[in-house]
């Protein structure tokens, strides 16, 4: 699975859980879970590249 198609399956698996969820672009803005799965996600594709620096900094930051 793709970055992108993961993203739309993460956003869109709130909207059962949520009632207050009102549109995709308020989960992605506005939710820190989601957030913290995409830095979650490049972070791990760095590590998996062998760029351990990197990842570790961007993980840490987020």
């Amino acid at each position: 699975m793709n970055f992108l198609k993961s993203l739309k399956y993460d956003i869109d698996s709130v909207f059962p859980r949520d009632p207050a969820a009102r549109s995709r672009i308020e989960i992605f803005l506005l939710y820190p879970h989601i957030k913290s799965l995409i830095f979650y996600r490049i972070s791990n594709f760095l590590y998996r590249k062998k760029i351990i620096l990197f990842s570790k900094i961007y993980f840490k930051y987020q």
